[in-house]
């Protein structure tokens, strides 16, 4: 898909969301995850402007930037980004989970859904 094909998309969910004020909103409609570079991150924040940093957990690491109220994020492997280095170690002790049971569970969808799913 072509910027052009996924921007004429964007205004045709627009129009989808005016017309339909009930139907809720997704929790976090952009994120990138297409960038696989640090060449290509370079050009991605440049490109944004002013960017905030953040990370997610200790393998993921993103740029975000707000338009209005939309969050766009675009989020990559943390070694594109950032360079691994051990500064010391730290024991720790083993220790395992006594058994317990976990619910075995199938799910029944409600007529509306089961042509769906």
């Amino acid at each position: 898909m072509t910027n052009k094909e996924f921007a004429d998309g964007l205004r045709v969910l627009a129009d989808f969301y005016e017309q339909h004020e009930e139907f809720p909103q997704p929790l976090n409609p952009f994120d990138v995850f297409s960038v696989d570079d640090e060449a290509t991150l370079g050009l991605v924040a440049r490109t944004l402007g002013t960017v905030e940093k953040f990370t997610l957990g200790d393998d993921l690491f993103g740029i975000r930037r707000r338009f209005g109220p939309i969050l766009l994020r675009v989020i990559v492997d943390r070694d594109i980004a950032c360079t691994r280095r051990v500064v010391g170690t730290e024991r720790v002790e083993a220790s395992f989970s006594p058994a317990y049971n976990r619910e075995i569970v199938e799910w029944d969808c409600r007529p509306l859904l089961k042509e769906i799913v």
